[in-house]
């Protein structure tokens, strides 16, 4: 990612998260994941096939019912959710992914990403390959609201479905949700709601455990809606020379 890049990602992040009111609406907010047979059509994604989608009378599904293991040999649709929202609906959202990913064929490959909130989005350079992080915003108030239906799952708080990787893992690995590897340490985990509220979190905290994590083959997931998911960031690069090596890795 280029300085100028970084430095207006930078900037945006104080706009979006410089709220006036923080916490409120989000105290309880996780990172979840949920792996699900793929959508017959790319249209879907986002709508019909979404786990929130309610559609023609359909019934979402509750985070606490997310599937975070999958088997080896068969394409899923893997959604990133942020749920436990408690009130105002999501504006932005800041987060990482991970998982191996060396070479073609080796453990997960991401096939395609899909973008399901309705605003901007600003990813690292080679997103969504492992270590890179992404940034992105609903249209508030107007859309932001009407995403988020805190009336159909009413005990889990208000669900908001950030987008769907297509995924394909040849052997065993592990899929988890992580801090944006390259903005301040302090931003780099993020959300805020359409009423202006906000919440910057403490990642480095060994027992944050916001990040929901899929096994692919054997391992084990971890569903944040369930049970705390305690952090397993590896030990981030200290020099940008080694940031920026991380980032131009071919697969």
């Amino acid at each position: 990612m280029k300085r100028s890049v970084f430095a207006a990602l930078a900037a945006l992040l104080m706009i979006l998260f410089a709220a006036p009111t923080w916490a409120a609406g989000v105290d309880d907010a996780v990172f979840s994941l949920h792996a699900q047979t793929t959508a017959t059509k790319v249209s879907q994604i986002c709508t019909s096939a979404s786990p929130i989608d309610t559609t023609g009378g359909a019934t979402p599904t509750p985070c606490s019912q997310y599937t975070t293991s999958w088997p080896l040999l068969q394409g899923a649709d893997m959604y990133l959710v942020v749920a436990g929202v408690d009130t105002g609906g999501l504006s932005g959202a800041t987060f990482g992914i991970d998982f191996n990913g060396t070479a073609i064929g080796d453990g997960i490959d991401i096939v395609s990403w899909t973008l399901c909130a309705t605003g901007l989005e600003f990813a690292s350079d080679g997103w969504p390959a492992p270590a890179t992080g992404n940034l992105v915003t609903w249209l508030a108030p107007l859309q932001c609201a009407q995403l988020f239906v805190p009336q159909t799952l009413p005990t889990e708080g208000i669900h908001g479905v950030v987008g769907s990787f297509y995924v394909y893992a040849y052997t065993d690995d592990i899929f988890r949700v992580r801090e944006h590897p390259l903005l301040l340490s302090d931003e780099r985990v993020a959300l805020t709601t359409c009423t202006g509220a906000g919440k910057l979190f403490d990642w480095l905290d060994p027992n944050v455990g916001i990040f929901g994590r899929v096994a692919f083959g054997a391992g084990s997931g971890c569903n944040p809606c369930l049970e705390p998911c305690p952090n397993t960031t590896p030990t981030e690069p200290s020099t940008w020379g080694k940031i920026k090596t991380r980032y131009t890795k071919t697969r």
